[in-house]
């Protein structure tokens, strides 16, 4: 187990790029041992090219294989470790979610990838044709970035939602369609800054008191276009959220539970110790004592 806090990684510092820039890069990352427990106001994907490995997102941990595929929406936090003999090689591709959100065409997909470590899960494994197909489609982007030829913003981000588009279909295909569709049909630009701003704030003092004077809409309102897109009150998404960044904590770092609940976003203890319980099943407690990194090994996923 980790000690210590989260470290945040300023994005546009460790891209060297300055506010203005299109924010986005790519990187080719080697993990010797481990990386730092971290999160940062960048969305990421990254994909193992070479090596093994496992990386704990969201209180999950998930095995990670040449092909496998991770994706974590601002403030995720997370950390991997390379297997001692096998050590992981992968494409790290850092991105503002302003790239997709920009156009009301893309909006089936980016309604998609803001429920991610929600209702779809951060880490999927590919199969080896499509894991070609998406590491051509980084080769690419990675060639473009070292270049600076014409048009290489629009270059980059065309490449970009294809990819996305492409780990999205595939989960489609082992998701339950109805929550898929019904997600997909969603255009309301509202729904989506709705979600973006949550994403980027949940863990400050957040409500839908909050939203409604930010977008200058009544509560009630916005409790019904939330509840008929989402399949759920904004309040039950909020603690979904602040509770998998609570279950990393406690299986990462030897922070107390204490403040584990205030770093996860919650301003009463008895109320986050309720909600973990609710949607987790068992105490905070008892989930860092069931999911001790001794037992990782042995688990590829963390219910």
């Amino acid at each position: 187990m980790m000690s210590g806090y989260p470290i945040y990684q300023d994005a546009l510092a460790v891209s060297k790029q300055k506010n203005g820039y299109f924010p986005f890069y790519i990187l080719h990352n080697r993990i010797p041992h481990k990386s730092e427990l971290h999160h940062h106001d960048f969305a990421e994907l990254s994909f193992v090219i070479s090596g093994c490995g496992y990386e704990t997102i969201n209180g999950q941990n998930h095995r990670m294989l040449p092909g496998t595929i991770s994706i974590l929406l601002p403030h995720h936090i997370h950390f991997i470790e390379s297997d001692k003999d096998n050590p992981l090689s992968l494409y790290s591709c850092m991105f503002d979610l302003s790239i997709l959100l920009d156009s009301d065409y893309d909006s089936g997909l980016s309604n998609l990838i803001l429920t991610i470590g929600i209702q779809i899960p951060s880490f999927l494994g590919l199969d080896t044709i499509m894991a070609a197909r998406i590491k051509h489609n980084l080769d690419e982007i990675m060639e473009e970035s070292s270049r600076d030829y014409f048009g290489k913003n629009i270059f980059i981000r065309h490449k970009l939602i294809e990819t996305l588009l492409l780990i999205m279909r595939e989960h489609r295909s082992k998701a339950s369609s109805a929550i898929v569709n019904q997600l997909s049909d969603s255009s309301s630009d509202l729904l989506r800054s709705i979600i973006q701003y949550t994403h980027t704030h949940y863990l400050e003092s957040l409500s839908l008191k909050k939203l409604s004077e930010i977008y200058n809409k009544s509560c009630p309102y916005l409790s019904r276009v939330f509840k008929a897109h989402m399949g759920q009150s904004f309040n039950d998404y909020l603690h979904a959220l602040r509770v998998n960044r609570a279950a990393t904590l406690l299986v990462t770092s030897d922070i107390s539970i204490t403040d584990v609940s205030v770093e996860a976003g919650f301003e009463h203890f008895r109320t986050f110790s309720r909600t973990f319980k609710e949607l987790k099943g068992i105490t905070p407690k008892q989930y860092r004592s069931k999911y001790m990194p001794s037992k990782v090994s042995s688990q590829i996923t963390v219910p």
